[in-house]
């Protein structure tokens, strides 16, 4: 539990290791607005809510994630599952089909392993 709330401190943790991001390829404003969000301390805020997801619903879809989630949308949940895969925050899990959404979707689990 101690490790855990360590990810959230400040200077440290998944919030301030990671950053979203623009593609290459994407618009100067692109760019610039993914910088804005890190700025503004919002996708590092979502991070942390996404994470919380995770923990509390492992092995779910981003939409069915969402679908829990009372303050972020399916895009936002969506955005912010790679950059904290990316971390070692959480992993990815096996394909299957999504209960909210009818496609075959990535499932999300906490780093410490899957719950059958």
């Amino acid at each position: 539990m101690g490790e855990q709330r360590l990810l959230f401190e400040a200077g440290g943790g998944v919030a301030a290791r990671t950053s979203s991001r623009a593609r290459r390829t994407d618009s100067e404003s692109a760019h610039a607005a993914a910088a804005g969000v890190e700025d503004k301390r919002i996708a590092p805020d979502q991070r942390s809510v996404v994470l919380r997801l995770v923990e509390r619903y492992p092995g779910k879809t981003s939409a069915e994630l969402a679908g829990r989630c009372a303050t972020l949308n399916r895009h936002q949940v969506a955005r912010r599952l790679p950059e904290l895969a990316e971390t070692g925050a959480i992993r990815r899990g096996r394909q299957r089909t999504c209960r909210t959404c009818g496609r075959r979707s990535v499932t999300w689990w906490p780093r410490e392993g899957e719950v059958k």
